[in-house]
């Protein structure tokens, strides 16, 4: 089988979904969403409401996957706590996860 054969396999799907970041005194909520769109596969973060007084910030976040959604969110929440010393917690909507048009 051929290499572009093997690539016109593959299908991509854009996931949007809600998620809840708790960050560290010194962190805004826009280097909040900097952080999250640094990450493997997200395509674009979307600040919907930030509460400087409980440092918590709401993200709507699109990514681009081959995998199941679920999955890729999990990854994601994991992925974004482990790697960002600023970031303090990390919750996911798993029922605001939908496949979105591009």
């Amino acid at each position: 089988m051929k290499l572009i054969e093997l690539i016109n396999e593959v299908t991509f799907t854009l996931y949007q979904g809600m998620m809840r970041v708790v960050h560290t005194e010194d962190t805004t909520a826009s280097k909040v969403a900097d952080f999250v769109r640094a990450m493997p596969g997200v395509t674009r973060v979307t600040a919907i409401d930030s509460n400087e007084e409980t440092n918590t910030v709401i993200l709507k976040v699109k990514v681009l996957t081959a995998k199941p959604a679920k999955g890729v969110f999990e990854k994601l929440q994991k992925d974004t706590f482990r790697l960002v010393p600023s970031i303090k917690k990390v919750e996911i909507s798993h029922k605001s996860i939908q496949p979105v048009s591009r």
